[in-house]
């Protein structure tokens, strides 16, 4: 029985202009069509349709539903990633300054508190 693999994976190459038009005018539609009618109804065929362009050049961008939605959302999960990452250090400063705080071991409460009050009236 041969171990060896099969031939190296062709590199990946950039995408030629109009696929990357076709690529972004599909994941235009899949916005609209995803905020019209939800994301688990919306139908493939529709957004393709929308974008201009057949179904096949659709799954050949995006070979599944999944792939389609993780590239609409992309932006707004790196966003998002971002966002706790940087909580995420807030937190652990509030944590280091509370516990080099003589004194005042409430304070590392109120300082989350302040910044928790302060998440909820920030605008989204």
């Amino acid at each position: 029985m041969s171990t060896t693999a099969g031939p190296p994976a062709a590199e990946a190459r950039p995408l030629r202009a109009d696929a990357k038009r076709n690529q972004q005018r599909l994941l235009s539609a899949a916005v609209e069509v995803f905020a019209e009618r939800g994301a688990d109804s919306a139908s493939l065929e529709e957004i393709a349709r929308r974008a201009g362009v057949g179904i096949g050049t659709l799954y050949r961008h995006f070979p599944t539903r999944q792939a389609l939605l993780e590239a609409v959302y992309q932006d707004q999960i790196e966003a998002l990633r971002a966002r706790a990452d940087d909580l995420l250090k807030l937190t652990h400063g509030i944590s280091y300054a509370a516990d080099h705080t003589p004194g005042d071991d409430g304070l590392a409460a109120r300082m989350l508190g302040m910044v928790i009050d302060g998440l909820r009236t920030e605008p989204s």
